[in-house]
């Protein structure tokens, strides 16, 4: 992090360490790293809506805007020592249809084929269904890339609210690409993983 930015935030008070230690940066969130808690499966949503609702804000806010580019998502793990299985994605993905939900809770991977077929493909052939991607930190993007091999495609499970949050509905669907890179990462940080520290 540049001296520029980083005595920026120190002037709003959301200094930001470079350091493995919890972190404070703004509304009262801690950024916490390394975070290698396993999350709790989520049962009830009324209980964790306010969380939610932080989140979702904190993914949006001009902290995560501003002085860095857009933030994707962020685990509940992340900002919390006592987590919850559920993380939020940006709104921007909503308004370009990326995904049609900001929250995913208690999400799971339920298969990943070995190869996949794409429609583009005149020839119909089968490819590797892998990616080799250069991935960073998706609520603070500075953080420097690290070099992966995801799934390209994935089928995933997940939870929604609805009925006024009374009750949590499944969602099945398959992801690809950019879709299935955000779910895997913070899938990894609900099992108590993090690509940049050893778990």
């Amino acid at each position: 992090m540049g001296e520029a930015r980083r005595r920026k935030l120190r002037e709003d008070g959301n200094l930001i360490s470079e350091t493995h230690t919890a972190t404070a940066t703004t509304e009262g969130l801690h950024i916490i790293k390394p975070h290698y808690f396993i999350s709790d499966k989520v049962k009830n949503y009324r209980k964790i809506r306010h969380k939610v609702e932080e989140l979702k804000d904190f993914v949006n806010s001009k902290f995560t805007n501003g002085l860095f580019e857009s933030a994707y998502s962020l685990a509940h793990c992340e900002v919390c020592e006592y987590p919850w299985a559920f993380f939020v994605v940006n709104s921007e993905f909503i308004q370009k249809k990326i995904f049609k939900y900001r929250v995913f809770i208690n999400p799971r991977i339920t298969n990943i084929p070995k190869t996949i077929k794409f429609e583009a493909d005149k020839d119909n052939k089968e490819h590797e269904n892998n990616m080799s991607i250069k991935e960073a930190c998706m609520i603070f993007p500075h953080r420097k890339p690290k070099r992966l091999d995801r799934p390209y495609r994935i089928e995933v499970e997940y939870q929604v609210p609805f009925f006024f949050g009374f009750f949590l509905r499944t969602v099945r669907e398959e992801f690809e690409g950019l879709q299935s890179q955000i779910f895997q990462h913070n899938l990894e940080h609900i099992q108590g993983k993090n690509i940049f520290f050893k778990s």
